[in-house]
């Protein structure tokens, strides 16, 4: 059986792999051609499969929406109140973080329907991109 734990336990194990001292590739791969990708289009979505990865790894209790595209990303427990919910989000550190901020009035809408989105916790992950497609996630480990 997995083990259940919560948002602030999860970024406490996730700070202890010192993720700002990292470096990550996104690549893809078809008919045996293989490229890096340089782009900050596919950081988020990237990002929330690795943390997939991550929990399955580690053996931590998760599930997900039937609709991924639905909020949230994840529940850390399997209660049906909506309680223990997790968005993850991804933003350029050399930019603003753009995020949901550009769809606030869909934002404030949703919470006026569905109240308990604010309970959510939130996994930001600051990143920076580099022109061959690695991705350090301090600033000051960039190249």
């Amino acid at each position: 059986m997995a083990n259940k734990i919560t948002a602030q336990e999860l970024f406490t194990k996730l700070n202890n792999l010192h993720l700002e001292k990292k470096f990550g590739v996104i690549s893809f791969n078809l008919a045996g051609i293989s490229v890096k990708i340089n782009t900050t289009d596919t950081v988020g979505i990237t990002l929330q499969a690795w943390l997939k990865q991550y929990l399955i790894d580690n053996d931590i209790y998760f599930s997900e929406p039937a609709n991924t595209q639905e909020f949230p990303d994840f529940f850390l427990d399997n209660n049906e109140t909506y309680r223990h919910m997790l968005e993850v989000k991804a933003f350029n550190y050399n930019a603003t973080p753009a995020f949901d901020i550009a769809n606030f009035e869909s934002y404030c809408s949703s919470v006026q329907k569905k109240p308990y989105r604010l309970d959510a916790d939130y996994l930001i992950f600051g990143y920076v991109m580099n022109n061959f497609g690695d991705y350090p996630f301090n600033r000051d480990n960039y190249v």
